[in-house]
């Protein structure tokens, strides 16, 4: 669990700050950064599937699919939400049971 979770921090930051013109951190050694996907606006969180595909919330509304390495041209779901300021779509989770009943939890 503790390797999934540095992934996913470490893809996180590479969502969030993709495009960005300098580096306000040093990575760990034995890390290194590669952009996984472009074109994402916002990107606020993000949830891996059991079946590999990467769930990723943008502030204004959109959960976007990953699959395959490839940012999917329609969203997963959109939501009418109040993205001025902390607002927003803020967090995506899978169900425990997700492979059997395809759940997603927004908040």
């Amino acid at each position: 669990m503790k390797n999934i979770l540095r992934l996913s921090l470490g893809l996180a930051a590479m969502i969030t700050f993709a495009g960005s013109a300098h580096r306000a951190y040093a990575l760990p050694a034995g890390f290194h950064e590669t952009i996984a996907v472009t074109g994402l606006s916002q990107p606020t969180a993000l949830a891996f599937a059991p079946d590999g595909r990467l769930f990723v919330t943008e502030q204004c509304g959109k959960l976007r699919l990953i699959k395959g390495g490839k940012l999917m041209a329609t969203p997963f779901a959109t939501f009418k939400v109040d993205c001025e300021g902390e607002r927003g779509l803020l967090g995506v989770a899978l169900d425990p049971n997700f492979l059997n009943n395809g759940y997603v939890y927004t908040y």
